[in-house]
């Protein structure tokens, strides 16, 4: 089996990995092996010297379109990642804000505020 053809079956497995149904909870186990992937395929890519047949010139251009499509879906997974991380952070300063709600109250009670300088 050629390196090309190593390439092509890894790059299908990753998309499949992908494709696969990624929630919240799953999400870490769905990325680490991704990575595991991508490093296995990162390696065999420096291995690769030419010339090539026509047929390993085939089964490159269909990588390259499966490549498209799985960079989509990492593209959409760290979208969804991001997203959660925002939505997260809000939480946060939410219930913060409910612990202790005149933390960030400027009062000017009582002071005599100079508008001339």
């Amino acid at each position: 089996m050629t390196n090309i053809q190593q390439i092509y079956d890894i790059t299908q497995q990753l998309d499949q990995i992908l494709s696969s149904s990624i929630t919240a909870q799953n999400r870490q186990a769905v990325l680490d092996e991704a990575e595991t992937v991508l490093d296995e395929r990162e390696k065999l890519i420096q291995q690769l010297a030419g010339p090539y047949t026509e047929e390993e010139k085939r089964l490159a251009n269909s990588f390259f379109s499966i490549d498209e499509r799985v960079q989509q879906k990492m593209k959409l997974l760290l979208d969804d990642l991001k997203k959660e991380m925002k939505i997260s952070k809000k939480k946060k300063s939410s219930n913060q804000k409910y612990l202790n709600p005149y933390k960030n109250v400027a009062t000017y009670d009582g002071t005599f505020l100079d508008k001339k300088k």
